[in-house]
C-alpha cells in the first residue's frame, strides 16, 4: 500500500534513538544505593514497564520497586526525584540515535515535511533525548499529556497539537501492539520501523509499510506530495 502521509509522528525509543537500557541502570543503582538490594534486571525491567505502558505515575513505580526489593519507606520519600535527577545527568553519556536517523531526519527537513514525536515516557527524559539526537520538531511525551500509547487519545492529542490531519499522517515505531495497532485505531497511517529484526505478530493489526533501515523512510514517504 502507498503511503498517503504529508506529516510524520515518531515514536523515540529504538526507532529514532536508544539510551542503552539507561532507566534500568539508574533503578538498579538506587536499589543498591538505598537499601543493598541487587534486584534482577528482568526485575528491574518489569518494574519499569508499570510506567512505560499503563498511566502508573513514575513515583509509585520507582517507590514500589524499591519497597518490594527490600528497602524501609523511610528512604524512598525523595527516591523519584532522585531517579529523575540520575537519568537526565546521565542521558548525553548513553542517548545514541538510530543508525541514519540523522540523515532520514535532515531529508524529511529538506523537504518540508512536518514532525513530531509522541513517545511514551517522562516529559524532561524524553525531550531531552530527542534534544540530544538534534531532532528538529515538536516533542510530547505520555506524562505531560497524562495519555499513554496505545490509547487513541494519545495519538488524537498529538495530532491536534502538533496542527496534523490523521488521514495525511504516518506514525513510524517500532512496537506493533503500542505504535501501530495505536495508530491505526486513531486513524492514522502506521510505518513499523523493523530496525531490529523482530518478526511481527501474526494476531496484530498490520502497518502500511514497513521499513528496515531508516534511510528508507523519505522514498516511502515520497510519493505523498502535499
Amino acid at each position: 500500500m502507498a503511503l498517503r502521509a504529508t506529516a510524520v509522528i515518531f515514536d523515540f525509543d529504538h526507532t529514532l534513538g536508544v539510551d542503552n537500557k539507561l532507566e534500568e541502570e539508574v533503578l538498579a543503582g538506587l536499589a543498591r544505593a538505598y537499601c543493598g538490594a541487587d534486584p534482577s534486571s528482568e526485575a528491574v525491567k518489569k518494574a519499569l514497564e508499570r510506567y512505560r505502558y499503563e498511566p502508573v505515575p513514575l513515583d509509585v513505580v520507582i517507590a514500589d520497586g524499591l519497597l518490594s526489593w527490600g528497602c524501609p519507606a523511610s528512604v524512598v520519600a525523595d527516591a523519584a526525584h532522585d531517579f529523575r535527577q540520575r537519568c537526565l545527568a546521565l542521558a548525553p553519556l548513553r542517548v545514541r540515535p538510530m543508525p541514519g536517523a540523522q540523515q532520514m531526519l535532515d531529508a524529511l527537513d529538506a523537504c518540508g515535511m512536518p514532525m513530531g514525536i509522541l513517545s511514551n515516557g517522562w516529559t524532561e527524559l524524553q525531550h531531552l533525548k530527542a534534544q540530544l539526537i538534534g531532532f528538529p520538531g515538536p516533542v510530547l511525551a505520555s506524562e505531560e499529556i497524562d495519555e499513554w500509547k496505545p490509547d487513541i487519545q494519545a495519538f488524537r492529542i498529538a495530532l491536534t497539537r502538533f496542527h496534523m490531519d490523521a488521514m495525511r499522517t504516518a506514525y513510524v515505531g517500532d512496537n506493533p501492539l503500542v505504535d501501530i495497532a495505536g495508530a491505526k485505531a486513531a486513524g492514522m497511517q502506521a510505518v513499523w520501523a523493523d530496525l531490529e529484526g523482530h518478526p511481527y505478530p501474526q494476531d496484530i493489526t498490520e502497518p502500511d509499510a514497513t521499513i528496515r533501515h531508516l534511510s528508507e523512510l523519505p522514498q516511502e514517504l515520497a510519493g505523498a506530495a502535499p
